[in-house]
């Protein structure tokens, strides 16, 4: 498993097959699976007043030394897609018509078992005859009424900088995020904690976030300040694979 960091892929640029989209500008996360769901793309010398989201559907590579995001759409499909406002949330209602225009899957609703609905993988890391059958089975997407308002997605800049809350106090505030690049579920968080004992920055596991509370800009875990202690350090500079962690 590779992990790649918020932070790293942020600037980098987005190539169309036919082109540059722009650059990452941020990622927004569901907050229910803690997984990235879209880049949000920086347009603005192109398409100006629009935000752009790529989905990792679309993302065939991610490469570090040539700091790029290969994406496997057209200039004409993106400019043509439909609009986001670049000042509004996304709610499921636009989630639903956009993976209507690309022929994805949906992600979400009790249907969908997988991490990515009806597939564990986006589309782009499958075989092009399963992605063809996979994004079919995808195509009908139904918003059901109750949810089609709702705000679901997170901005991964606006969360870095939370407080970060262990159940007997707090511990620190949110560094970074390290993500699957293939799966592009959120591993970990990287938590600085130089606040409340000197200058470390530990890596926790996102199955231990037990709340994100968007009034207080803080994250609630399960365990306790002395888990966060001993939790593994983070060095940008050692290898990106899960097990160095755990």
């Amino acid at each position: 498993m590779t992990l790649r960091s918020f932070k790293e892929v942020r600037g980098f640029s987005i190539g169309a097959t036919d082109g540059e989209i722009g650059k990452v500008a941020d990622v927004y996360f569901d907050d229910e699976r803690w997984t990235v769901r879209y880049l949000v793309a920086d347009v603005g010398h192109w398409l100006s007043g629009r935000k752009v989201l790529i989905s990792p559907h679309a993302v065939a590579r991610i490469s570090s030394n040539a700091e790029t995001v290969e994406a496997q759409l057209t200039r004409a499909e993106v400019e043509q897609s439909p609009p986001i406002e670049k000042d509004q949330p996304v709610s499921r209602r636009m989630e639903a018509e956009y993976n209507r225009y690309y022929h994805y899957p949906p992600y979400w609703g009790g249907y969908t078992p997988a991490l990515w609905g009806v597939v564990a993988l986006p589309l782009a890391g499958m075989e092009p005859a399963l992605r063809g059958r996979e994004a079919e089975r995808g195509a009908p997407i139904a918003t059901p009424a109750d949810e089609a308002d709702d705000v679901h997605l997170r901005s991964g800049h606006e969360v870095t900088g939370y407080r970060v809350a262990a159940t007997d106090g707090d511990i620190g505030h949110v560094e970074n995020f390290l993500f699957d690049e293939h799966s592009w579920a959120i591993r970990y968080l990287i938590i600085d904690t130089k606040d409340w004992w000197p200058g470390q920055h530990v890596v926790v596991p996102s199955e231990h976030v037990d709340e994100v509370s968007w009034h207080e800009r803080s994250v609630h875990l399960d365990v306790g300040r002395a888990a966060v202690e001993q939790s593994p350090k983070y060095d940008p500079r050692r290898p990106r694979e899960s097990s160095v962690f755990f």
